[in-house]
């Protein structure tokens, strides 16, 4: 049988650093600069007692470990905030990208809008035109052979819509048969002749 030998640890706490985490129990885990055994200092985490007379195990670090584990935290810490960072800002250009879309479609979708309703005006003013300029003179294309001397001015007139566009003239003024009676008259039928 072998006898365990009991040995003595001693420390001295050179430097209360912070409490990394408080318990319920009243534990607290902390940094600290401790020299154990009457050695260098050293880092030290490890959860204390409130009296400091009681420990867990822990972890014990030299100067240029603590450096080191600084380092890695630090380098960790600032590519979690790049990566955060690059994150938001792919994310911002796609909802800019996404506007962007939006805003041509609905620039093309107004400028669609605005060239039909060009187009419409102007194929409203162009026919507006052609029956102010053109007149009667369009209604005698259409007239039977020689009824011209029926077109004058106040005895026809041609039809607002383009399909009904024909010459009428007052029968008492025309030759049998020389003069067609309009659609819109409703004292005869269409074709009819006077």
């Amino acid at each position: 049988m072998t006898e365990k030998s009991e040995r003595t640890i001693s420390f001295e706490v050179k430097e209360h650093i912070g409490i990394v985490a408080t318990y319920s129990s009243g534990w607290s885990k902390e940094l600290n600069l401790i020299a154990w055994n009457g050695a260098a200092p050293k880092y030290d985490i490890r959860d204390w007692d409130e009296t400091h007379t009681h420990m867990s195990k822990g972890v014990t670090l030299f100067e240029g470990e603590m450096q080191t584990l600084m380092d890695i935290y630090v380098q960790a810490k600032n590519r979690r905030i790049f990566e955060e960072a690059k994150k938001q800002r792919e994310a911002r250009a796609r909802e800019i990208e996404e506007g962007r879309k939006a805003y041509a479609q609905r620039k093309a979708a107004l400028d669609r809008a605005i060239a039909a309703r060009d187009e419409s005006l102007n194929a409203g003013e162009s026919l507006n035109k052609s029956v102010t300029e053109g007149g009667l003179e369009g209604a005698n294309e259409s007239a039977p052979e020689g009824a011209d001397e029926c077109v004058s001015e106040g005895a026809g007139e041609v039809a607002e819509e383009p399909d009904n566009a024909a010459w009428v003239a007052d029968a008492e003024d025309c030759p049998e048969g020389s003069a067609t009676c309009s659609g819109s008259d409703p004292a005869c039928q269409d074709g009819d002749e006077f």
